[in-house]
């Protein structure tokens, strides 16, 4: 699989309701210094995430568009996409064992 399209692949996958019920699995696609600034402008780390997501009934996998891996240099891209509701930036970056992990997400809201 090529680089952007296993850097989706890994995006698509926080996104799948039992992966975000599965903290390990979670936290295996973070990197271990990973900062998320959500919609209302709260910062988490990967444990707050992989806990908060966990805990999320009823939770139901968006429909996103326009994903496009970006490369920022050979280990670190940029992707950026949209829901319904917001719009997304993720930072990944090639991590231990040639794997890509997230290191950064952000959420903005648009208006409807």
């Amino acid at each position: 699989m090529d680089t952007p399209a296993q850097i989706i692949e890994n995006e698509l996958a926080l996104q799948r309701p039992e992966i975000r019920r599965d903290r390990a699995a979670v936290l295996a696609l973070l990197a271990a210094d990973f900062v998320e600034v959500d919609a209302d402008g709260t910062a988490w780390d990967a444990q707050g995430v992989a806990e908060a997501i966990a805990s999320q009934p009823g939770y139901v996998m968006p429909t996103v568009s326009g994903m496009v891996a970006t490369p920022l240099s050979p280990d670190v891209h940029l992707l950026t996409y949209r829901d319904e509701t917001k719009a997304h930036s993720s930072v990944w970056i090639r991590g231990d064992s040639d794997r890509w992990v997230l290191r950064f997400h952000q959420q903005t809201r648009f208006p409807r």
